[in-house]
């Protein structure tokens, strides 16, 4: 259940993507035809609307993807594990939907250039503009010829005889034989009356229209979309004045038709006119759709490498914890993720090295403790013997000489309780270095610390030249100060014994970094004879030392506080010129 609810959190972004992908795609194919059907009228404000809701999403999604590339270039400054490899797989998603898209864009954006650059070269405008001057010559040509019959001088003589005979029929062959053609002529009185008519009905005027004074062009008339075409002529017969009008009937849907050839053509021009905006309309229109596409891809492969990446960090992470001593990380996973067999593996094999680091130590444990054992007993057999020799001189005097017993009680005594001590102090040594407790840590300045130790020294040993100027007064660390200062001591008692109070102790220090940690190193030189070269390998073992009285714990002591405080010890030493002890003392916590 939760491995289904795992993949359903990861498919979510994609099926959101792809959503979005749909919606822009249906949006700009909207906003395209717009613009395409209306490519000659004025922009509205509803297409910039629409075409502002299309711009949204590639804005979002290229804002989206300059955030994680921040942020991934960002990592890389830090180093953080991961980020190249990261970097790259969005590199080859990149690439990959480059190679795919860019071939179509060229074919598709090549395909357009030349399908308009042959709809734009096919002659349609010749033709149309050839169709449109017909209409408009035969539009011409049929007002030249109403205007010709209307002031034809022969049309007088017409009007008379037809006036002047009875059958209805004569104006008819009258104007056919003057050769004036007409669909339809109509005489009016001086009172508008209708005297003669012939031709189209639809042509007639009735009787008592207003007819004007002057001669000239009446206005057009539509008739069941056809359109009349009059003009109206004053004369007299017997000097009777009389109204003569004309009319010309053009083809039915003339008008409608010459208009759609002129808004045709004027169509036509606009789009030849603004065929490279039309061509940067494409471009723009493809943009929109293969950008996001290619953001989305962008967004797709981060999101991929992060989840290709995330085990892999996750490993490297517990990898440290690790080898700092944390057997007990585990590596949690979906149960059906490709990569669930390396956390088993890994969990097994961490499984299996806590199993064997217990044991490892357990081992360690016993053979130190028998170690420490058998150099203990050495130890303490050294103060024995005296103890046994004087026991022994005392019996023996007692036995042979009872009354010179006194001469050799007194110095046997001094030298029993002599071992005594040494044994006393031992012993209480050894108790130290057993029962060592755990670090109480806290971050506390170093060299006030330093400081309060080497005054000490300094006023019990007059002739010791102590510089602690290299020192530094802001450096912080993060231990127990109590157990610092013990490493300390140790360390300025050791090193002032060496040069029998006399010499130089120069104590300074400077900040490291190893990997991701933060280090005081503190150096600690002395001028005294150096450390024999048959002790240097088991320095930092119990129970060796250079001193006669010394108990050889010293040493141990310090390395012990410097390994619990995930720090570290060591000296260089060379016989004539002194010795100088390392300390890395951490500034923040390793774990």
């Amino acid at each position: 259940m939760k491995s289904d609810l795992s993949a359903s959190k990861r498919f979510a972004p994609f099926l959101s993507l792809l959503g979005l992908l749909v919606v822009l795609t249906g949006l700009t194919l909207f906003v395209s035809r717009q613009i395409l059907a209306d490519a000659t009228k004025s922009p509205r404000v509803t297409d910039g609307v629409i075409f502002a809701l299309v711009l949204v999403l590639p804005v979002t999604l290229a804002g989206a993807v300059g955030y994680q590339a921040i942020q991934l270039f960002r990592d890389r400054r830090k180093g953080r594990p991961g980020t190249t490899l990261r970097i790259r797989i969005s590199l080859f998603f990149l690439l990959t939907t480059l190679l795919a898209s860019l071939p179509q864009a060229a074919l598709s954006l090549s395909f357009i250039d030349t399908a308009m650059k042959t709809w734009s070269n096919q002659g349609w405008g010749e033709a149309l503009q050839g169709g449109l001057q017909t209409a408009l010559d035969y539009h011409f040509e049929r007002i030249q010829n109403l205007r010709e019959t209307a002031e034809s001088p022969y049309l007088p003589d017409v009007v008379r005889k037809a006036l002047g005979s009875k059958d209805p029929l004569v104006l008819g062959k009258l104007l056919a034989d003057s050769n004036l053609r007409a669909d339809g002529l109509q005489v009016f009185d001086r009172r508008s009356i209708v005297v003669r008519e012939y031709g189209l009905p639809e042509t007639f005027l009735g009787s008592g229209v207003e007819l004007p004074d002057q001669d000239g062009t009446l206005a057009r008339q539509t008739h069941d979309a056809s359109t009349i075409l009059r003009q109206v002529r004053h004369l007299e017969v017997a000097k009777t004045p009389y109204s003569v009008v004309v009319s010309l009937v053009l083809p039915p849907g003339f008008d409608e038709k010459s208009g759609q050839l002129t808004q045709a053509l004027d169509n036509y021009n606009q789009l030849k006119r603004s065929t490279d905006s039309y061509r940067t309309l494409f471009f723009v229109f493809y943009l929109l759709l293969s950008l996001p596409i290619l953001l989305i891809a962008l967004l797709m492969s981060f999101t991929q490498s992060d989840d290709l990446i995330r085990p892999l960090i996750n490993l490297e992470s517990a990898t440290r914890r690790i080898a700092a001593g944390d057997y007990s990380t585990k590596l949690l996973g979906p149960d059906r993720s490709e990569l669930a067999f390396l956390a088993e593996s890994f969990n097994a094999m961490t499984a299996e090295l806590a199993s064997s680091r217990a044991k490892l130590l357990q081992t360690e444990k016993i053979t130190a403790w028998q170690e420490i054992a058998r150099r203990l007993a050495h130890e303490l057999r050294n103060p024995l013997t005296p103890i046994r020799l004087s026991a022994e001189r005392i019996l023996k005097r007692s036995r042979a000489d009872p009354e010179h017993l006194a001469e050799i009680v007194e110095p046997a005594v001094a030298a029993i309780l002599t071992e005594v001590v040494r044994l006393d102090v031992m012993l209480k040594e050894f108790a130290g270095f057993a029962r060592l407790p755990a670090p109480q840590k806290t971050t506390f300045l170093l060299r006030p610390l330093v400081d309060e130790l080497l005054a000490t020294y300094s006023a019990a040993h007059p002739e010791l030249a102590i510089s602690s100027e290299g020192l530094s007064s802001s450096a912080r660390i993060l231990a127990d100060s109590a157990q610092i200062e013990q490493v300390f001591t140790n360390l300025f008692k050791n090193s002032v014994e060496a040069m029998g109070g006399s010499g130089r102790l120069t104590v300074l220090s400077n900040l490291v970094k190893k990997g991701s940690a933060s280090y005081c190193r503190v150096q600690i030189h002395d001028t005294g004879p150096g450390v024999p070269m048959e002790l240097r390998d088991r320095l930092f073992q119990p129970y060796v030392t250079t001193k006669a009285e010394g108990t050889g714990l010293g040493l141990a002591i310090v390395e012990r506080i410097l390994f619990d405080h995930q720090g570290r010890v060591w000296f260089e030493s060379q016989p004539g010129f002194g010795t100088t002890f390392f300390l890395d003392l951490p500034t923040e916590d390793q774990l």
